[in-house]
C-alpha cells in the first residue's frame, strides 16, 4: 500500500503544479496595460466626429480607417502604413456626412466608400444628395451616387450598411433615416439591392421602407439559416426603439424584435458570443445604462441585465482585451450636465453578466461620439472619438496588453 502512495505521488505534483500554472498565467483585469497610442499611430488630433469606418480602401491587405468629421471638416481617409503607423492617403470634402460604410459593389478588386447626408439643416427640409464614392485608379474618388440610384435625396441619413441580402454575392445597402422632415416629406429608412455591380434599386420591402429611425445597424445571421439579418436602433436623440430585421431567404425581411425577446430602447447594439454557449447574446447601451441579453436555446433571447448605469450613454463596442476568450465591452459616453461623461471598460468574467471595470485614458475635452474595436498590430484596441455635433475632442486609440 505504502510502495502505490508514493508511486503516485509524482502524478499528484504535476497536477498541483499545473493547477497553479493556470492559476499563475490565468487573464487578471487589473493587471493590463493600458495606454492611449493615437499619437504613435498617427491618429491623433482634436477635432469633430461623426463615427470611424474600416476597410482595406488600398488593396494592401492591412484595414484602414475612414474618419468621418462630420460638417464642419472634410473627412479623411487613414492607410495603414505598416509598422504601427497610418497616414492620411486622401480626403472627402466637406459636407453633413453622417454614417459611412465601405464594400466593393461593383467587383473591380477597389473599394468603394457610401455615406448618408442629413438635410443639412436641423429640421431636415432641404434636398440633398447621399455619396457613393466609387474609387477609381486607384486611390481616387468619384460620386456616384445619382448613376447608381442611391441618392435619397429626402432621407434625413444616419447610419449604413452594405450586406448581401440576397445572397446573389453582390453588396446590397441599408440607409437608416431620420424622419420628421418638417415639410411632410416622407424620410424612410431604405434597402437598396444591388443589380449586378451596375446600379442599385430601391426594394421598396414594407418591413424597412417605414421611417423607422438608423442610430445603429448591425449584420448577423442571427439563426444560422445561412441569410444575414439585420439589427437597427430607431430614430431619437438617445436612440429608439429595436427591430430586429429577419431575412425570409431572400424574399423579404420580417421584424420579429418582440417575439424573440427584444424591446426597449437603443442607441447603439452589438451582437456576440459573450459567455461561450455558442449563441449570440445582445449587448445594447441607451442613456441610463448598457445592458445584456444572453440568447436563449430557443432561438430569442433573455430579458437584459443591467451592467453597468450611465447617464449618457452612446455609444458601445466589444473586443476581448485581456485573452480570456469571453469579450469586454467598451462603453462610450457625451456630454451631460455640462461636461464629457466618463466612459467604462468592463472585463467580462467569462457568464456574460457580471463585469469588472478596469481603469482607461478619459478624454480631456469634447464630447463622446463613437467607440469602434480594432486590431492595432496584435493588441487589441479601441478607435476612440470625442467631437460628437460641433464639439471638438481627441482621438483616442486605446489598445491593451
Amino acid at each position: 500500500m505504502r510502495a502505490r502512495m508514493r508511486a503516485d505521488r509524482p502524478r499528484v505534483y504535476v497536477v498541483l503544479a499545473l493547477a497553479l500554472a493556470c492559476a499563475w498565467y490565468a487573464p487578471d483585469a487589473n493587471a493590463l496595460t493600458v495606454r492611449d497610442q493615437a499619437a504613435g499611430a498617427g491618429l491623433a488630433q482634436t477635432t469633430s466626429s461623426y463615427g470611424a469606418y474600416f476597410g482595406d480602401v488600398n488593396g494592401d491587405g492591412r484595414i484602414d480607417i475612414l474618419l468621418n468629421r462630420h460638417w464642419q471638416r472634410t473627412s479623411q481617409i487613414f492607410t495603414d502604413r505598416g509598422g504601427g503607423v497610418f497616414g492620411v492617403a486622401a480626403t472627402l470634402p466637406l459636407a453633413d456626412r453622417h454614417g459611412c460604410a465601405m464594400a466593393d459593389v461593383n467587383h473591380d478588386g477597389l473599394m468603394d466608400i457610401y455615406c448618408a447626408q442629413g438635410a443639412s439643416d436641423v429640421s431636415g427640409s432641404v434636398v440633398k444628395s447621399n455619396e457613393l464614392w466609387m474609387q477609381g485608379p486607384r486611390g481616387q474618388f468619384t460620386n456616384r451616387a445619382g448613376a447608381w440610384g442611391v441618392a435619397d435625396p429626402y432621407g434625413r441619413g444616419r447610419e449604413v450598411a452594405f450586406f448581401d441580402a440576397n445572397n446573389d454575392g453582390w453588396h446590397d445597402l441599408f440607409v437608416g433615416n431620420v424622419g420628421d422632415r418638417t415639410d411632410g416629406i416622407p424620410s424612410p429608412d431604405r434597402l437598396f439591392m444591388n443589380v449586378a455591380g451596375r446600379r442599385f434599386v430601391d426594394s421598396k420591402d414594407p418591413a424597412i421602407t417605414r421611417e423607422l429611425g438608423g442610430s445603429c445597424v448591425t449584420r448577423r445571421d442571427i439563426n444560422g439559416d445561412g441569410w444575414t439579418d439585420l439589427l437597427v436602433c430607431g430614430a431619437g436623440h438617445w436612440g429608439g426603439p429595436i427591430h430586429l430585421f429577419v431575412n425570409q431567404a431572400g424574399k423579404g425581411f420580417a421584424d420579429r424584435a418582440s417575439q424573440l425577446g427584444i424591446s426597449g430602447t437603443a442607441h447603439d447594439a452589438r451582437l456576440v458570443d459573450l459567455n461561450g454557449d455558442k449563441r449570440l447574446d445582445l449587448v445594447t447601451i441607451d442613456q441610463t445604462g448598457v445592458r445584456v441579453q444572453l440568447g436563449s436555446a430557443t432561438g430569442g433571447w433573455r430579458p437584459p441585465v443591467l451592467v453597468r448605469a450611465l447617464v449618457a450613454g452612446y455609444s458601445v463596442a466589444v473586443r476581448d482585451v485581456n485573452g480570456d476568450g469571453a469579450p469586454d465591452i467598451y462603453a462610450l459616453q457625451r456630454c451631460a450636465n455640462g461636461r464629457n461623461q466618463p466612459d467604462s471598460m468592463l472585463v467580462n468574467s467569462g457568464n456574460g453578466i457580471s463585469y469588472t471595470q478596469v481603469a482607461i485614458p478619459e478624454a480631456a475635452s469634447g464630447c463622446g461620439d463613437d467607440v469602434e474595436s480594432m486590431l492595432y498590430g496584435s493588441a487589441p484596441a479601441f478607435l476612440v472619438l470625442n467631437g460628437f455635433s460641433q464639439s471638438a475632442g481627441p482621438v483616442q486609440l486605446i489598445t491593451f496588453g
